[in-house]
């Protein structure tokens, strides 16, 4: 737990770390409801099979598809 005592937070307005997508990245929905983002040039997602192990169900759908 973080001690609040003596800090003052205070919201953000706008997220100053948004990053703008790039054309090649698309959007996919996994199958527990989260949403997975899909970088089809560099063959990359943003799902945790993809950090372990490389590859995931999400790029092996996209490269059958093209």
């Amino acid at each position: 737990t973080i001690d609040k005592r003596g800090r003052k937070f205070v919201p953000l307005k706008s997220n100053p770390f948004k990053v703008k997508e790039k054309a090649t990245v698309i959007k996919v929905s996994g199958s527990k409801g989260q949403v997975y983002s899909i970088d089809t040039e560099n063959k990359t997602c943003s799902c945790m099979g993809f950090q372990f192990r490389a590859t995931c169900k999400h790029l092996q759908l996209i490269n059958n598809e093209h």
